[in-house]
């Protein structure tokens, strides 16, 4: 990634304080999972060379179907990014996937 390129990050739930403290201080790139959909449906999403969707293993398989059909012919590549074991708490050894499409 450059200075140039412009990114997304997509968190699956709501916003917590330290995400909305960095869209207001640094303006960086931050929705929830229910607005970045909203405007995939819409097909009324800007362009971003890069996506980063946070904890994606919560995502619905609807969601991921969505994804792909909406990714799968642009130039954006998209990173789902999420815990492999659904109990967080064994989750130590940082046991992450993470995923591309595009």
């Amino acid at each position: 990634m450059s200075k140039d390129n412009t990114v997304l990050i997509v968190h699956v739930g709501k916003l917590n304080a330290a995400q909305s403290s960095l869209r207001r201080n640094y303006d960086w790139k931050i929705v929830p999972i229910r607005q970045f959909m909203k405007k995939i449906k819409s097909k009324k999403l800007q362009n971003f060379d890069y996506i980063f969707i946070d904890e994606a293993q919560n995502l619905s398989i609807k969601n991921i179907n969505s994804l792909v059909n909406y990714f799968e012919m642009r130039p954006t590549r998209l990173f789902l990014i999420g815990a492999t074991s659904s109990n967080t708490k064994k989750n130590i050894d940082n046991d992450y996937s993470f995923l591309t499409i595009g």
